[in-house]
């Protein structure tokens, strides 16, 4: 789990991509829910 807030107004995004990583390693099933993005 991570937890992630940008605290840069000037420089930070309200709108574009959002991207998932995986890291190399043995074949394995990846699954994603309850993903929020949220706008203080």
């Amino acid at each position: 789990m991570s937890e992630v807030i940008d605290n840069d107004s000037i420089n930070s995004k309200a709108s574009g991509h959002l991207g998932l990583q995986v890291h190399v390693g043995p074949p394995m099933k990846v699954a994603y829910r309850n993903i929020q993005l949220k706008n203080p």
